[in-house]
């Protein structure tokens, strides 16, 4: 966890490889830059907690292909564009928080996460 740490710039890649990581919890910081699509490499992530920092661009469609998730907080930053379709595919997601975003359009896709 590292909340409120006064971490800035971008996420290495290199963290990208570490497919055993259950938690990301980097909240209340400075850090930049979009979430790359290699993100589906943590196959085991089940909290992605990005709240609160300076990300922007899109979210990737690869986030979907990680199964475990069962928290994505990613509000608090400048993401854009429209929640990705398969969210509403993760069975396991239980969380979901996305507010205070540049997001437009519908979120067809979250009705299954709504029925679960």
């Amino acid at each position: 966890m590292a909340d409120n740490s006064l971490i800035q710039g971008r996420i290495p890649a290199s963290m990208m490889n570490l497919s055993r990581l259950e938690m990301l919890r980097l909240d209340m910081n400075n850090i930049s830059g979009e979430i790359s699509p290699s993100i589906s490499n943590l196959k085991s992530l089940q909290y992605l907690c990005l709240l609160q920092n300076s990300f922007h661009g899109l979210i990737p469609d690869t986030i979907c292909s990680i199964s475990s998730l069962r928290c994505l907080a990613l509000g608090g930053n400048s993401f854009a564009g429209n929640i990705p379709n398969c969210i509403g595919q993760l069975n396991e997601l239980s969380q979901l928080e996305v507010s205070s975003n540049k997001m437009n359009g519908s979120i067809h896709s979250l009705s299954s996460f709504f029925r679960n």
